[in-house]
């Protein structure tokens, strides 16, 4: 009898021991699980200039890229650029040939760089000029940021999918 007690107590600390760090595993996994799929997203815009070239780079949410992309290709003229969600151009010449950047973008994050003495002023302007309507079309607030800013300040919980339409649950 003492001995059934003896391998239980052990059976259960073996359990333990593996239960224990599976549990905390499972936690910090779904915390950050939860983290990203109820984050909207933190919003970083460089705008950056020396004597030999101007850089814009922008972290945003990854709602955002599709206005953002839309922008850039009216404003600076990236039309034959259909997708833009995984690029990396070193030389991209725009098809008027008005412009030379480099560019980098996927879904939420864009960086593009400008040579000042591979480009013309007009050039220059144009894109400096389309980083403050980046800023703007990066920072102003979507339906899902809205709707979530107003739930959060009416103190409920809630839980919501964004899957291009938001579904609450209460």
């Amino acid at each position: 009898m003492k001995t059934e007690e003896t391998v239980n107590k052990r059976s259960r600390k073996a359990w333990l021991i593996l239960f224990i760090p599976l549990a905390f595993i499972s936690i910090a996994t779904t915390a950050i699980s939860f983290r990203e799929f109820f984050s909207m997203g933190d919003i970083e815009i460089s705008v950056s200039e020396d004597d030999h070239e101007l850089e814009i780079t922008a972290q945003f949410p990854k709602e955002k890229t599709k206005a953002l992309h839309d922008y850039l290709r009216s404003q600076i003229n990236l039309s034959d650029l259909t997708d833009l969600n995984a690029v990396v151009i070193k030389k991209y010449q725009t098809p008027d040939d008005e412009m030379t950047i480099y560019l980098k973008s996927k879904p939420g994050f864009i960086k593009i760089i400008l040579d000042k003495h591979k480009n013309s002023r007009e050039a220059y302007l144009k894109l400096k000029n389309a980083s403050e309507g980046i800023k703007q079309v990066i920072a102003s607030p979507t339906l899902t940021t809205m709707l979530w800013d107003q739930l959060k300040s009416n103190g409920k919980v809630y839980a919501y999918i964004n899957l291009h339409e938001l579904l609450l649950v209460q």
